[in-house]
């Protein structure tokens, strides 16, 4: 992602039938999220915690596919290693 409005155009916030609305919309990195995308998904999030008046939002993605994390630095953890 190079600009800013690149990053802002790859987090949409929106009403949907009176409910927040978070949407990935970079579709042709199949809604990867970056550093700047992950920075722009913490923002929206606190912006619908700091509103009493919610307690419900919809996070979603465009183009069929959600959402695309890279692979992790960590291991995930088995259901062995768990108490």
């Amino acid at each position: 992602m190079n600009t800013a409005h690149e990053a802002s155009a790859a987090v949409l916030r929106e009403r949907r039938g009176g409910l927040p609305a978070i949407t990935l919309n970079r579709p042709a990195q199949k809604n990867a999220v970056d550093h700047e995308v992950a920075a722009r998904l913490a923002s929206a999030s606190d912006q619908l915690d700091s509103d009493p008046e919610l307690s419900v939002g919809v996070l979603t993605g465009v183009g069929g596919v959600f959402g695309h994390l890279p692979p992790s630095p960590c291991p995930t953890p088995r259901s062995s290693d768990r108490p």
